[in-house]
């Protein structure tokens, strides 16, 4: 009997490749060692991966009910574009800078 990938595998895998790791990577910079509330934050950050997840899988299936499984899969897409759009334009790069110099220019971008 073989095994085709399943919708669970897909999304999951999807999920993986996409937006978790983005989000695993604003909030823990290379340098992660000097913040002093690293752990909180990283609690923070797998709460939010686990409810968004949740709420993903609590309305999926409402959805493909709904408007069917492509357009279930359309507004997916739809709201990944959003995603990568707000790191885009929000998220600074943090290659080969401190985080005094990160905080300095969010403070004056967004006070």
């Amino acid at each position: 009997m073989a095994t085709a990938p399943s919708p669970l595998r897909t999304t999951v895998g999807n999920l993986c490749l996409g937006s978790a790791p983005d989000s695993w990577g604003i909030w823990f910079p290379e340098d992660e060692h000097q913040v002093p509330y690293t752990r909180f934050l990283m609690g923070i950050a797998a709460v939010v991966l686990w409810l968004t997840n949740f709420v993903i899988g609590l309305v999926f299936p409402s959805l493909v009910s709904a408007i069917g499984i492509s357009n279930t899969f359309f507004l997916f897409v739809v709201a990944g574009i959003f995603s990568l759009a707000f790191v885009k334009l929000y998220v600074p790069e943090t290659k080969g800078r401190t985080l005094e110099t990160l905080e300095a220019e969010l403070r004056a971008r967004f006070s």
